[in-house]
């Protein structure tokens, strides 16, 4: 990274940042050995819901109490039921951090998470095993709850809490284990096809297919239940099968070409520029025109302050300003500010840059490793390497047998050996499902 005064400057040091897009609908709840903790707005949402329908309807039944007990009591369910799924996530995340996946981040949303991890499982036995942990965790919480609410009694305080709470673990645990994408029942389906096809393309259109079957038959289960007069069930059928129905067109619009595959298994590290200029806010706007983007064609300079970053002078900033006024304006008043800037974590996926680069309005995006900025991802550097990696045949994903419970594993004969992304241990990103 070169300074406006010559040499060679250190990585700036900026905040964590996400991205205002993440910002505006993730609220950061804290971190659990490195992993960020997210909650998505549509938390709150749940967390109205819940404790409404808690404090108006369910506990009420159950025992006599004050209004504001049954509020507060609602409120701490709605806690636990936040825990319970937090801790369905860090199933996942300890299962992927054993296989050399460390999860920067946990995002936590309505009657679910994702776990963001730093790249796709590799092999079917990796995506098995990752997407089995979180549903297992699940049954293991919801059991553990119920029989501790019993011997309570039913209608007791912590009682009905604890058996409300174990009521709610087994609903999503069989709601996330039905066999259609995003889901982990459908991560579990595609890693044994996966496995026995030795082609990750065909257990994906398998899956989404089997989630088309799933979503129609809940929808014509809904339909029968509006006859019958079961309204709650209809509900509840329509819903489910809306959503495998919308997350298999989702699916099915992702593709599975080994383009896909190839920005799923880059990282934001392997399609960044790791050189970049950085001046300090006082200097001229010409003086970043004649030396670096005549001279140099640079597209962009970072603008800080010692380890500061203030914020990034793009062509499309300085054309603000008219050019006669360049020799006296300081960079500072045609730079964006640095609370203006989409920022991205170097461990994450290819596939987040993509919507910024392609459709948002983001010719360069500064990367962070740990806070510091360590390279700028522009357009043709994007494109560029991902057509590199893409004609290298980096998508190619490898094959592993799995090891079923109690029996000994055997090899695919379709087995590859894995491969490291470029640049590093790890290649790119994708969430396990919740």
């Amino acid at each position: 990274m070169a300074r406006a005064g010559g040499g060679v400057a250190r990585a700036a040091r900026v905040p964590y940042r996400r991205g205002m897009a993440m910002l505006t609908r993730c609220i950061r709840v804290g971190s659990i050995r490195g992993t960020v903790i997210e909650a998505h707005f549509t938390w709150l949402v749940v967390l109205a819901v819940v404790t409404c329908l808690l404090a108006v309807e369910y506990l009420p039944k159950r025992f006599e109490a004050a209004e504001a007990v049954y509020w507060l009591l609602a409120i701490a369910v709605a806690a636990l039921m936040f825990a319970t799924v937090l801790l369905h996530e860090l199933a996942h995340a300890y299962v992927a951090n054993r296989r050399g996946l460390p999860v920067p981040r946990i995002t936590i949303y309505m009657f679910g998470g994702a776990s963001h991890l730093p790249r796709p499982p590799r092999t079917a036995g990796e995506e098995f095993a990752i997407s089995a942990a979180g549903p297992a965790a699940s049954i293991v919480i919801a059991l553990v709850l119920l029989g501790a609410a019993f011997p309570l009694g039913l209608r007791s305080p912590v009682g009905s809490i604890l058996f409300y709470v174990s009521l709610v673990n087994f609903a999503l645990t069989v709601f996330n284990i039905m066999p259609g994408l995003p889901l982990d029942g459908g991560a579990i389906l595609r890693s044994i096809v996966w496995r026995r096809s030795g082609s990750f393309s065909k257990a994906t259109k398998v899956v989404r297919n089997t989630g088309d079957v799933f979503g129609w038959a809940a929808v014509a289960g809904a339909i029968v239940c509006l006859v019958l007069g079961q309204w709650g069930f209809a509900v509840s059928a329509a819903g489910l099968g809306a959503f495998m129905l919308v997350a298999s067109r989702a699916v099915r619009g992702a593709g599975t070409s080994d383009l896909d595959h190839t920005l799923n298994r880059l990282t934001a590290r392997d399609v960044m520029r790791r050189s970049f200029i950085e001046v300090p806010p006082e200097t001229p706007i010409q003086r970043v025109v004649d030396e670096y983007m005549i001279e140099r064609g640079e597209l962009a300079v970072v603008v800080a302050t010692g380890d500061q970053v203030a914020g990034i002078l793009t062509v499309e900033g300085l054309m603000r300003v008219p050019r006669a006024h360049w020799p006296a304006t300081p960079v500072q008043r045609a730079m964006t500010p640095r609370g203006s800037i989409r920022t991205i974590e170097a461990v994450d996926s290819a596939v987040d840059v993509m919507p910024l680069i392609a459709l948002g309005n983001f010719s360069h995006i500064p990367v962070l490793d740990e806070g510091r900025l360590i390279g700028l991802i522009t357009r043709e550097e994007f494109v560029n390497r991902v057509v590199l990696a893409d004609l290298l045949g980096y998508g190619a994903p490898a094959t592993e047998e799995i090891e079923a419970p109690g029996a000994a594993a055997a090899k695919s004969p379709a087995t590859e050996p894995e491969t490291e992304a470029p640049g590093g241990d790890q290649g790119p990103g994708g969430d396990s499902p919740g």
